[in-house]
């Protein structure tokens, strides 16, 4: 399959078609929104699927945990349904660890309804070492939140993503996030958080992808530092543009 083919089979399967897949969250000029735009899923009752305001610190903080979830092995649906449990708490604070702890021992797809649930591949599952990280991303939010907000150039974002890079914690075990920083910077930038985050350092080179990338271009990657990360989201953007790594982790479900 070449990349424009790929391109093609992703527009097709974006989440407002019949056939669509949830997380192809694509507009009407066929780019992507992001995937908290639209989790492709609601709570039972709701008519709105839920979503994060990027603008709204709590949704900000949600999405950062999500990364970190999102950081450790395992089916991206699981951080997907925590982040969306955890939607309307709106407390940054020590209170949050005890929520989902509860989620974690008490989670109910029951309680949810829409595509996501019904493409839902396996039991919902999140390790025990999220709490963890949760703890280091309250411990470390203010500093987050306030380098976030200062005035970026677009050097300056790749100096974030270093920043990010360098807190222990936030990823799989007791190590830094890695793989999935861009996919903070690509939420922020589909949302028009910023103007000026760069779209080449909003492509996320995880397992799915990389698998994908060695098949359509029959060369591997390495991601095993932040410049090495940045360097592949670069390489995907320029092959897929806003529609970022999107067609390469819809890969295996498009075949």
């Amino acid at each position: 399959m070449t990349k424009q083919e790929l391109i093609q089979k992703t527009i097709a399967r974006k989440s407002d078609n019949p056939n669509g897949l949830a997380y192809i969250n694509i507009d009407n000029e066929n780019k992507y929104r992001g995937w908290v735009a639209d989790f492709g899923f609601r709570r039972k009752g709701d008519t709105e699927n839920i979503k994060l305001n990027l603008h709204k610190e709590y949704d900000l903080f949600l999405l950062f945990f999500m990364a970190s979830v999102w950081s450790r092995p395992g089916p991206f649906e699981n951080a997907a349904f925590l982040i969306g449990a955890l939607v309307g708490n709106n407390k940054i604070d020590d209170s949050i660890v005890n929520v989902v702890a509860r989620i974690r021992e008490n989670f109910d797809i029951n309680q949810f309804e829409g595509r996501l649930v019904n493409e839902l591949r396996k039991k919902f599952s999140v390790r025990n070492d999220v709490i963890d990280s949760l703890k280091v991303l309250l411990k470390n939010w203010n500093d987050i939140y306030k380098k976030l907000n200062e005035n970026h150039t677009e050097r300056d974002w790749r100096q974030f993503a270093v920043y990010m890079n360098s807190i222990q914690g936030l990823g799989y075990g007791n190590k830094a996030m890695l793989i999935k920083i861009p996919l903070i910077l690509r939420e922020l930038r589909c949302q028009k958080v910023f103007d000026n985050i760069p779209g080449k350092y909003c492509c996320v080179a995880d397992s799915r992808v990389k698998e994908a990338f060695k098949k359509i271009t029959d060369t591997n990657f390495y991601t095993g530092n932040i410049d090495n990360v940045l360097k592949v989201s670069e390489k995907i953007y320029a092959d897929y543009g806003d529609l970022y790594d999107i067609p390469l982790f819809a890969y295996k479900d498009l075949m």
